[in-house]
C-alpha cells in the first residue's frame, strides 16, 4: 500500500517518483547488478528468492525514505520513531536475559520478532547504531524528554551487553569513543576517566562466561565452540571468492554455496564483494 500511496502522491505533486540522490543510484546500480547475475548464478533460484524475499523489499523503503523524508522535522521524527522502537526490542530482550530465557543453542537470547533481529549479532549490530541518537536526543531535549532518550541509551546499551555478541561489543567500544569525542567539549579527560573506570567496573560484574567469550577477540584458539576459528576461516574464504570472481560476482544470495558448511559471510562488505563483485562493493 505505502509504494502505491507514495506514487500517487508524487503524482498529485508534479513530482518525480524516485528522488535519484547518490545513494539511490548507488542501491539501483546493486539491484540491476543482482539482476544481471541471477541467470549465471550456480543457484539463480536463491538469487531470486534473497532479491523478491529481501533486497527489492529494502529498495522499497529506501526509496520511500528517501523521497517522504524531506525535511529537518522529518528526519527527526524518524528518529524518535526508529530510537523508541529500538528500545522495545531492547527492554524484551534483557526482560529474557533476566528470565533466563535462552533460545538460541541454550545460552543465548533471540530477538522479539523475526528476520535480522532474531539473531543476536545482527541485533546488536543494529541497536548499536541507535545508541549514538538516543545520546544525541537526550542531549538535546531538557526534562522528561531527556530522562526518556536517557533511559532509552541505557536499555539500548544494556541489551547490546546481553546479546554475549563479540562484534556488538567491539562496535559498543568504537561508538562509545567516537561519543566521548564528539560530546565531550571540554570535559573529555573527566569524562574518558569515568568511562573506562564503569567499564572496568562493568567487566567485573560479566558472568565467567561472558567475559571468556570476549577474551576470545585476543586469542581466538581459545573459543572451545570454535566460533572465533570458523569466523576467521569465512573471511579469508570471502576475501578468496571475491579476488577471483571480481567483475562477475557469484550471485546474490550465492555465497553460502561456495562457502564452509553453507555458512553466510558475516561481513556485509566481503559477501558483498563476493556475490556483485567490486562494482558492487
Amino acid at each position: 500500500i505505502a509504494p502505491f500511496a507514495y506514487i500517487y502522491a508524487r503524482h498529485r505533486l508534479g513530482k518525480p517518483i524516485i528522488n535519484w540522490t547518490i545513494e539511490t543510484k548507488m542501491v539501483m546500480a546493486m539491484l540491476v547488478l543482482a539482476v544481471l547475475f541471477t541467470p549465471v548464478a550456480a543457484s539463480p533460484g536463491d538469487s531470486v528468492a534473497t532479491l523478491s524475499e529481501v533486497f527489492i523489499k529494502t529498495v522499497i523503503i529506501f526509496i520511500l525514505i528517501i523521497g517522504v523524508v524531506s525535511t529537518r522535522e522529518r528526519l527527526l521524527a524518524m528518529i524518535k520513531l526508529t530510537a523508541l522502537c529500538g528500545t522495545c526490542l531492547a527492554a524484551f530482550a534483557i526482560k529474557s536475559y533476566a528470565t533466563g530465557n535462552f533460545t538460541m543453542k541454550g545460552d543465548r537470547i533471540e530477538g522479539l520478532v523475526g528476520g535480522m533481529f532474531s539473531n543476536p549479532n545482527d541485533l546488536a549490530a543494529a541497536l548499536n547504531m541507535l545508541i549514538p541518537l538516543a545520546v544525541a536526543l537526550a542531549l538535546m531535549n531538557a526534562g522528561g524528554a531527556r530522562m526518556l532518550y536517557a533511559v532509552c541509551a541505557a536499555l539500548l546499551f544494556s541489551r547490546v551487553m546481553v546479546t554475549f555478541s563479540r562484534a556488538g561489543f567491539i562496535t559498543l567500544a568504537a561508538i562509545s569513543g567516537v561519543m566521548l569525542w564528539k560530546f565531550g567539549r571540554g570535559s573529555r579527560s573527566s569524562l574518558t576517566l569515568a568511562t573506562l573506570a564503569a567499564a572496568v567496573l562493568l567487566f567485573s560484574f560479566f558472568s565467567g562466561a561472558y567475559r571468556s567469550r570476549l577474551m576470545t577477540i585476543l586469542d581466538l584458539n581459545s573459543d572451545v565452540s570454535g566460533s572465533a576459528q570458523m569466523r576467521t576461516a569465512l573471511l579469508e574464504r570471502g576475501l578468496d571468492l571475491a579476488l577471483r570472481h571480481p567483475i562477475v560476482g557469484l550471485g546474490m544470495g550465492n555465497f553460502h554455496i561456495y562457502s564452509i558448511h553453507e555458512k553466510v559471510a558475516h561481513n556485509g562488505y566481503v559477501g558483498t564483494a563476493a556475490e556483485l563483485g567490486m562494482i558492487g562493493v
